[in-house]
């Protein structure tokens, strides 16, 4: 429930250090499938929510060590899941 939660407050664009510090009460694998979720879903967010798609971009820019400069560099690192 907990991966659920975390997901719905980037949804609902709460600011990226309150969903940090939530993030971090998961789990390593856990947290990587909820930045990667969050990743898949970055245009969809971006074109229902600016102020979240801005939250999930510093999110993964903070959080997530295949997110750099705001592109996904991780096509070429096996799946989290």
């Amino acid at each position: 429930m907990l991966t659920t939660d975390v997901v719905m407050m980037i949804l609902v664009a709460e600011p990226a250090v309150v969903v940090a510090t939530r993030l971090h009460e998961l789990g390593p694998d856990e947290r990587q499938r909820v930045l990667c979720t969050v990743c898949a879903m970055h245009d969809e967010i971006t074109r229902n929510c600016r102020q979240a798609a801005t939250e999930a971009t510093r999110l993964l820019t903070a959080e997530c060590a295949f997110y750099v400069n705001g592109v996904a560099t991780c096509e070429n690192y096996p799946a989290t899941t």
